[in-house]
């Protein structure tokens, strides 16, 4: 065995065993892929669990690729969480690795109703249309992933089961809130459309609404340069309809939007989808709440 695969080996055995953050080894270990789950975790359990969020802020899910340690959080956890789209393919492989007699695998869309991504008038078509991953952009969704949770961890750890029950209460309370808000909006808005110079994420936030929809790409497209035909589309639609706000997601490099805003004089606005989070809004302490209110005042904007 050379030097530098046994410094990996003892690297990783080193961190595994927690000799640089040790950890509460009678606390249940839960590894969630994304941020909603992380967050809606942390929401229910608080400090009564060792969370681990793979896919860091900052990073860009749809090239996200798991390394060893990552693998091995998995296979150590008692719960795992992971949505199941498209995104999720690398879960599938590694599956077979996991121990699912001692972690208990959530698959998120195993619990929810979904629906095929939409192949979006004027957007550029894809081959091979899959479910839609953004499960979490439905306010409905929200509420049931965290009562999922909440269950689960009940499962595990019985003797905390009403400070689960009382924090997912808590806590569906507040998204309860905040769909009576955006019902409100939805209800006193004359336009119901949205069009988006990016990947559209939110079929089940719109699906929930009633809002209609157009973009530049489906919500897992790898494009980055929409058709001259689609763009023909937007403009004639946004210029048509009198469309107030052109929408793009967080992680987005704003280029379509800012080509569309060019011709039509629409303002580009930027609306979350909570997939993954920035690092500045990591350490802020941004919640799934936070985030989805910031949209809110965007969405008042773009109904306008």
């Amino acid at each position: 065995m050379n030097k530098i695969k046994l410094i990996l080996i003892l690297t990783i055995i080193f961190l595994l065993t927690g000799c640089q953050n040790p950890v509460d080894s009678n606390k249940i270990k839960v590894v969630t892929t994304i941020f909603p789950y992380y967050d809606f975790t942390r929401a229910v359990a608080n400090d009564k669990v060792d969370l681990t969020m793979l896919i860091k802020p900052g990073a860009d899910i749809h090239s996200y690729d798991p390394t060893p340690l990552d693998i091995a959080k998995i296979t150590n956890a008692d719960i795992f969480i992971y949505t199941g789209g498209d995104s999720d393919t690398w879960v599938e492989k590694i599956i077979g690795e996991i121990d699912q007699s001692k972690t208990k695998v959530i698959r998120i869309m195993d619990y929810l109703d979904v629906v095929i991504e939409d192949e979006i008038t004027g957007a550029v078509k894809e081959d091979a249309p899959e479910y839609d991953e953004h499960v979490w952009t439905s306010l409905i969704n929200a509420k049931k992933i965290t009562e999922v949770i909440s269950g689960e961890l009940i499962k595990l750890d019985a003797l905390n089961e009403t400070y689960y029950l009382t924090n997912s209460a808590a806590y569906t309370a507040k998204i309860d809130l905040l769909d009576i808000e955006i019902k409100d909006i939805v209800a006193s808005s004359t336009n119901k459309e949205l069009v988006f110079g990016d990947r559209f994420a939110f079929r089940y936030f719109a699906d929930q609404y009633g809002l209609t929809y157009s973009a530049a790409f489906p919500g897992c497209s790898t494009e980055t340069e929409p058709s001259v035909a689609t763009l023909t589309y937007l403009i004639k639609k946004i210029n048509t309809d009198q469309i107030p706000v052109i929408l793009y997601l967080e992680i987005s490099s704003q280029k379509v939007a800012d080509t569309l805003a060019e011709a039509t004089g629409a303002i580009p606005m930027e609306i979350n989808s909570i997939q993954t989070i920035s690092k500045i809004d990591f350490n802020n302490h941004e919640t799934y709440i936070s985030l989805m209110k910031r949209n809110v005042e965007v969405l008042k904007e773009a109904l306008k």
